[in-house]
């Protein structure tokens, strides 16, 4: 998605889980919700139908929990010691 013509810097991050699969493309309102347990080859995206609203914000929970706890929580090293 970084290359995508339409827009000139879009970023995206991506949670999988064993039944689900949540795409948000940051800055946008635009994304992509799977169920893979139905929808293993991801032909129908649950995104915006409100029926899946609270599945859409308990994954993007968890994709935002996960990459803050991937983050580095100390600044960078500006020296030796």
């Amino acid at each position: 998605y970084y290359n995508a013509w339409t827009h000139k810097h879009s970023y995206g991050s991506m949670l999988r889980t064993h039944g689900e699969k949540i795409v948000v493309y940051h800055g946008t309102d635009q994304g992509e919700l799977y169920d893979l347990n139905n929808d293993p080859d991801e032909f129908e995206n649950l995104w915006n139908p409100p029926e899946h609203a609270s599945r859409k914000l308990r994954l993007m929970k968890t994709c935002f929990d996960a990459s803050v706890f991937t983050m580095d929580p100390f600044p960078p090293r500006l020296g030796q010691f």
